[in-house]
């Protein structure tokens, strides 16, 4: 299925599947009420997806440089590099690109939310030869600068997020570092958020009413909406409760469609205030 958002087609990809701790994804929440909404195992972790959006547009799209836009991928998943440990630890599931349903020749840009293993595993991939490689050397990779700089020199807090190769080889990539809150393709809009990592940045297709939203780890999954609800992994609960704040506030003043990146049951939703005030479901939008 895809949806159109005015000349954008949209669909999401379903990457794979982890686990993580549910306490350190719902941080101070107790568990008597996280675990209403997502059951965790005999080890505590909690099931969790790894879900990107393919963007395709109607007619012709060029980049402000003049350059043929074919298809865009935002992020990339957990990719399939990581040891028999770390696979039994966090219980990886991948679906590889060539399952993905996508045209995968035509993935000319690539955005980076942030470069957490989760979201930017993907990005590299080993030959035949175990050497270390990009999965898509024909798209321009884009990132936000300033997190560019310090997944490269992280907080020890967040270093296990950073793995190096996932990292290193785009220095081989066609990257673009950006600087800001900007349109990145036309359509394409950056925001950025502090309080999960340094200048993550979520994107915005389609401008006002009807847009689609990707808020990447500001709102992990359908069940962060509540402003509390906040991961322990994130370096500051008052900023991301701020910037969730201001999210959400949009997001139902302007009808947008709303992706969880992480959600194992809800692809994407639009929003609502419940009696209570509080941000909910409105309508599940599978797409």
């Amino acid at each position: 299925m895809v949806y159109q958002v005015g000349e954008f087609k949209l669909k999401t990809i379903l990457a794979g599947t982890f686990r993580l701790d549910g306490g350190a994804m719902f941080g101070s929440v107790p568990r008597i009420l996280w675990e209403r909404k997502l059951a965790a195992d005999d080890q505590n972790r909690i099931p969790l997806a790894t879900r990107l959006l393919w963007i395709e547009k109607d007619g012709n799209w060029t980049s402000a440089d003049g350059r043929d836009v074919q298809g865009v991928l935002i992020d990339a998943g957990n990719g399939e590099k990581f040891d028999d440990r770390s696979k039994e630890m966090f219980e990886i599931q991948v679906s590889p690109p060539k399952e993905w349903g996508v045209p995968l020749d035509r993935v000319s840009d690539l955005i980076i939310t942030h470069l957490h293993f989760d979201h930017g595993g993907g990005l590299t991939q080993r030959n035949d030869s175990g050497e270390l490689e990009l999965t898509f050397p024909q798209a321009v990779h884009y990132v936000q600068k300033d997190h560019w700089d310090y997944a490269n020199q992280p907080w020890p807090r967040e270093q296990a997020s950073f793995i190096s190769e996932n990292i290193k080889p785009l220095q081989n990539a066609t990257l673009v570092q950006l600087e800001g809150e900007t349109e990145i393709l036309p359509g394409i809009q950056a925001e950025l958020a502090f309080g999960h990592t340094e200048s993550l940045q979520w994107l915005l297709v389609g401008q006002g009413v009807g847009a689609v939203a990707f808020p990447s780890d500001l709102i992990p999954t359908s069940k962060h909406l509540h402003l509390p609800w906040i991961m322990g992994y994130d370096r500051c609960a008052q900023t991301t409760y701020s910037e969730k704040e201001a999210f959400l506030n949009r997001a139902v003043d302007e009808a947008w469609v709303v992706v969880f990146e992480h959600d194992p049951e809800i692809p994407a939703a639009t929003l609502q205030r419940d009696t209570r005030g509080r941000f909910d479901i409105k309508e599940v939008v599978d797409f």
